[in-house]
């Protein structure tokens, strides 16, 4: 990294090259907090769940940033095999952060997020399996890799 660099220009080329699996940040953040609030340690899920509060909202907007400023880099990651199922922690983070709010009597705001989840849900499984069928010039023995799997993760969250 250039020490010239700005911090503007950082934080651009940051969100430029976002990894859509930093969702995963969220995810595993609710679940603990969430784990923490059923064992009665109230204050450490408390502080897991404001790491979500600053966390969610942010990789959404970087997200929207990177969709609006660098949609070739979005499309590009949207139409590659090994990359498109990433997207799916989307769905996984907003719902078990749902359940945060949803712990904390927040239901409204709960219902929202698990209504976007489904949202990017239905969108991503067109999305995502039209590229396995359309797209993908791999042979499919080379293609499957665990990664797929989190299509089934957000599914699942759904169901929460």
């Amino acid at each position: 990294m250039d020490s010239g660099e700005g911090a503007l220009a950082r934080i651009n080329r940051q969100i430029r090259g976002l990894y859509p699996g930093y969702f995963a940040l969220v995810m595993a953040t609710g679940i603990i907090s969430n784990a923490a609030w059923h064992i009665g340690h109230r204050s450490a899920s408390d502080f897991l769940l404001g790491v979500n509060l600053v966390a969610f909202p942010l990789l959404l907007l970087a997200l929207a940033v990177r969709m609006t400023r660098f949609r070739g880099e979005v499309f590009a990651d949207l139409v590659n095999p090994r990359l498109v199922f990433s997207f799916f922690l989307i769905v996984p983070a907003a719902d078990v952060f749902g359940l945060q709010l949803a712990l904390r009597g927040q239901t409204e705001s709960a219902v929202f997020l698990w209504r976007f989840a489904l949202a990017v849900w239905t969108l991503l499984g067109y999305a995502s399996f039209s590229v396995l069928t359309f797209i993908n010039t791999e042979s499919g023995a080379d293609l499957v890799h665990g990664g797929w799997l989190i299509a089934i993760v957000g599914t699942e969250s759904l169901v929460l």
